[in-house]
């Protein structure tokens, strides 16, 4: 039996050994996101904030803080079963914007029960500083025959250490934004699902495709009442098939649900090359003022 110093050991070194591999994986590792504890209670990540033109072209706050709540929520499953399972749901709550000083997000995120055979997860992204940023909550695919907690994996002598990561963000997500740059119609959006938005399965990140149906729904607005002061309130995403990272057609309409006047729901679709529908984005906006972007 492992003792308690051997375990903390363990643990330690899966959460190097995580850290690697969100540096391998295409969209963790141009954000720079790391692992800063991981445990049989949960898991601590952060991510740099994206600054610069071209961040905020391609949306990088939105970008950060669902790839942020979606992984951790994930390395939080790892943890929990010993490997990690597909996002079913997710809803991301905003709270505010990161205060001017704020530098990094960070997650922290567990398995709170299983139902079903789903596992739940919460996780609450704070910036450096403190300040609540968003809640996100959602359901992930609990691998059967998991039972609790998994035991954290052995040293992997092929494993290096991860690279030093320092925010922020910089000329790492280049591809990233690129990518999700503004261009086209916003009710009818056309992108490439290119390697720059994939995750460690070379299908396009959950994330990421709750971050383009909200970046949809604010052009969307943006083009129909550009004097509106918007804020999400709540983005919530069915994940229904991957979308194959092979740089094919990825295709996102969106449109009112409801336009109230100071409150709107917009519901965004994305579509793979194939036309089979891949992810339902449905977001609460308010339009009556607000700081969170």
């Amino acid at each position: 039996m492992a003792s308690g110093v051997e375990t903390e050991t363990q643990w330690r070194t899966a959460a190097r050994l995580s850290n690697q591999q969100l540096v391998e994986a295409p969209v963790e590792g141009q954000l720079g996101m790391s692992v800063d504890e991981l445990s049989p209670a949960g898991v601590r990540t952060r991510m740099p904030i994206p600054v610069g033109e071209l961040a905020e072209a391609g949306g990088g706050l939105e970008v950060a803080t669902s790839v942020l709540a979606d992984t951790a929520a994930g390395v939080a499953l790892s943890a929990y079963q010993g490997h990690g399972g597909p996002t079913i749901e997710l809803r991301l709550d905003h709270v505010a914007a990161p205060t001017g000083q704020a530098r990094w997000l960070i997650a922290e995120a567990a398995v709170l029960h299983e139902a079903a055979g789903a596992a739940y997860l919460a996780a609450v992204v704070r910036d450096d500083t403190g300040q609540e940023v968003a809640r996100a909550a959602g359901h992930f695919v609990l691998a059967r025959g998991s039972r609790g907690v998994a035991s954290p994996p052995l040293p992997n002598s092929s494993a290096g250490e991860p690279a030093e990561r320092g925010g922020p963000a910089s000329e790492m997500t280049d591809g990233l934004f690129r990518t999700l740059a503004p261009g086209g119609d916003p009710a009818d959006w056309v992108l490439s699902a290119s390697e720059w938005l994939a995750n460690a399965r070379y299908d396009v990140h959950g994330g990421v495709l709750m971050a383009i149906g909200q970046l949809a729904q604010r052009r969307f607005q943006e083009a129909d009442d550009a004097s509106a002061a918007l804020a999400p309130l709540r983005i919530e995403t069915d994940y229904l098939r991957p979308v194959p990272a092979d740089g094919g057609e990825l295709r996102c309409r969106t449109g009112y649900v409801r336009r109230g006047r100071s409150f709107r729901i917009l519901r965004s679709e994305l579509a793979r090359a194939d036309g089979q529908l891949a992810a339902v984005v449905n977001g609460l906006w308010s339009s009556a003022g607000s700081s969170i972007r």
